[in-house]
């Protein structure tokens, strides 16, 4: 009996359906769940499984973007009326690694070693967030000296491979330097001109030695020592300012003689015993040219004087000592005759005047270059003028005297170096003046009074011999000749006329009778240009009674250019280029008594404001002729106490 009904058990369960009510629980939970694959609904769902046969068997699956799929099998001896599909991210195996250095590689901020390395792996998950958008996971890579690297990572990538390069870090420099102006260089690489701004520079960091690597920061100026500075990441600071030192330095000047007063511009002073002492600073011009200090001296005592002593100091290599030498007054009254012409009943005259002038007791010039005494006449005798050959070998000048009414000149020739004595070159029995050398060299042209009562200009050979010849045979009286280089040699002379009372400048050519006249004012002491296109000479300024330089075209007419002014300007003087004028003046005035004396002095034509004083002897320099062959100037002088010609360098 109990054997049929289990047999009758097996059977009405074996022909029979079971069912099941499971609520299914998808996470995340709006998850699609799907039921031997066909969709079910989307969140948690309640489904009836139906299980016909005991080996029936259902496929739960959950479906998440963003997620794994999770299946779940449900067969009829599920126990649960729920049941939970955990859904899992998406995992991926990721790869790092950072060049140039090892450093801190995180991800999202957790730190995947505690080291620094080179490559690291590690497991990602991937999921959406809630706009169904893959999320991001963040990588970085840190080290000390880098700036941090960082890179997003998604599921989307390609590869699974990040390289993570750490750059120096870096930051914009601004420099500026007082003065401004400075180039300013960083290890060497010129990054422009201070004031800089914002100029991007890349710090390196030593990782082996954990420490920043240092940049050399120089700035350079002229006029100042060049300044060099490390710098390096300085936590960041971009601003750098650097003061330009310029060079000092403290000097002690004595003078000969001792306790001279000093003054140096703009400086406070302080003695230190026999010294004068200074706290000198060197700051440059915008060229870089260090500024200079001048030094002016002065002694004066009841017995004796000096004459007022100027240098100049530069900074000279940091030199600290120095001496300034003032030069005692050492005058002395010396005579002197000067032919004159002067109106006498209406008419022209040529008289001798005494002339007392000062000369020094010494020949020697304050500074710079010494002269070389050519020519030295006795005591008592006074040098007239001079002229130089146009080849340098020689020089004619006269020696003058007499009295007024009986004045006495007489040529004499000489080699340009003074060696074999003077020659006489006229006999003697005229009045012979302002003789002068031709172009050519040929012959020398003079004034003479050997025909008439009249002073006219003739020409005689450079060394007396041959005959004389008459270049002017009128009624005035002619001086200061000169012949110019033209292939037709022509004339320029001072003439006096008794009628005028000014004299005349006229040019004639040599041989002809019919002189042109230069000016309209007239002048004196014409000189013809070696380039034979104009005359320079001397004209009396009604204002002040001074003789001014001007310059007229050799044609004559037109107007006239002056030259100089505010003070006696004589004797001029072409060099052997036309480019440069020698004359003497009384512009400079004596120190230690506010004297006006005679100097030589230059000036170029294409600058004749820029003058330059070549003799400061004191004594009366006057009547310059430039050496042809050597640069130098020869002049007359009194120094020493009696009249000689000199020669100097010209400057």
């Amino acid at each position: 009996m109990k054997s049929k009904l289990m047999l009758l058990s097996l059977f009405l369960a074996a022909g029979c359906a079971v069912q099941k009510n499971i609520t299914i629980i998808p996470k995340p939970a709006d998850a699609l769940v799907r039921v031997n694959g066909a969709d079910i609904g989307r969140g948690t769902v309640e489904h009836k499984f139906t299980f016909d046969q005991p080996e029936d068997t259902f496929y739960v699956t959950a479906v998440r973007k963003g997620f794994q799929d999770k299946t779940v099998n449900v067969t009829r001896d599920y126990p649960n009326e729920t049941l939970v599909l955990d859904m899992k991210p998406y995992t991926r195996r990721i790869s790092i690694t950072t060049t140039p250095v090892p450093a801190i590689i995180s991800v999202d901020g957790r730190p995947l070693t505690a080291e620094p390395t080179s490559a690291v792996s590690t497991d990602v998950e991937f999921t959406v967030d809630a706009s169904d958008n893959w999320i991001t996971h963040t990588i970085t890579a840190e080290r000390k000296g880098f700036i941090k690297s960082e890179q997003q990572v998604t599921w989307t990538d390609s590869q699974p491979l990040y390289n993570m390069r750490l750059d120096p870090m870096h930051k914009d420099l601004r420099i500026t330097t007082n003065p401004p102006g400075a180039h300013v260089f960083l290890d060497n690489q010129d990054l422009g001109v201070a004031p800089l701004t914002d100029r991007q520079v890349n710090f390196e960091f030593d990782t082996n030695a954990n420490a920043w690597v240092d940049k050399t920061l120089r700035v350079e100026k002229p006029g100042y020592d060049p300044i060099e500075r490390k710098i390096s990441w300085d936590n960041g600071n971009s601003d750098y300012e650097i003061d330009l030192i310029p060079k000092s330095k403290t000097i002690r000047l004595t003078t000969d003689p001792a306790d001279a007063a000093v003054v140096i511009e703009g400086v406070q002073t302080r003695r230190d015993g026999d010294a004068t002492v200074a706290d000198l600073v060197f700051t440059p011009n915008e060229q870089g040219q260090l500024r200079t200090f001048k030094v002016h001296a002065t002694k004066k005592t009841p017995d004796a004087a000096w004459y007022p002593a100027d240098m100049t100091i530069a900074w000279d290599g940091g030199k600290p000592d120095y001496t300034l030498k003032l030069r005692e007054v050492l005058s002395q009254k010396t005579d002197g005759t000067q032919l004159q012409m002067k109106r006498d009943d209406g008419g022209w005259k040529m008289t001798a005047v005494d002339v007392p002038t000062t000369s020094m007791k010494f020949v020697t010039e304050p500074d710079g270059d010494q002269p070389t005494k050519i020519v030295q006449l006795p005591k008592g005798e006074t040098i007239g003028s001079l002229s130089v050959s146009p080849d340098g070998q020689y020089l004619v000048y006269t020696v003058v005297g007499g009295t007024e009414k009986e004045p006495t000149s007489q040529m004499y020739r000489v080699r340009a170096d003074g060696t074999g004595g003077p020659t006489q070159i006229s006999d003697g029995r005229s009045l012979d003046v302002t003789p002068s050398y031709t172009a050519a060299g040929d012959k020398i042209v003079y004034a003479s009074n050997r025909a008439s009562k009249k002073l006219n200009i003739w020409a005689i050979s450079p060394i007396g011999e041959g005959g004389i010849t008459r270049y002017t045979a009128g009624d005035s009286n002619d001086l200061w000749p000169s012949v110019d280089a033209s292939a037709k040699p022509r004339l320029f002379f001072e003439a006096h006329i008794d009628v005028d009372p000014k004299p005349r400048l006229y040019t004639v050519q040599v041989g002809a009778t019919l002189p042109t006249d230069l000016t309209q004012l007239g002048g004196s002491e014409p000189r013809i240009s070696p380039r034979n296109d104009t005359v320079v000479y001397t004209l009396v300024n009604d204002k002040t009674g001074n003789h001014d330089l001007y310059r007229v075209s050799d044609k004559g007419g037109g107007l006239t250019e002056s030259l100089t002014s505010e003070s006696d300007n004589i004797d001029p003087a072409f060099d052997s280029s036309g480019t440069k004028i020698a004359f003497a003046s009384n512009r400079g005035k004596e120190a230690e008594d506010g004297r006006l004396n005679y100097d030589i002095w230059t000036l170029d034509l294409a600058n004749p404001q820029n003058l330059k004083q070549v003799t400061k002897n004191g004594s009366v320099d006057d009547s310059p002729a430039f050496d042809p062959a050597g640069g130098g100037i020869y002049f007359r002088s009194n120094r020493g106490g009696v009249w000689g010609i000199w020669k100097i360098a010209a400057k």
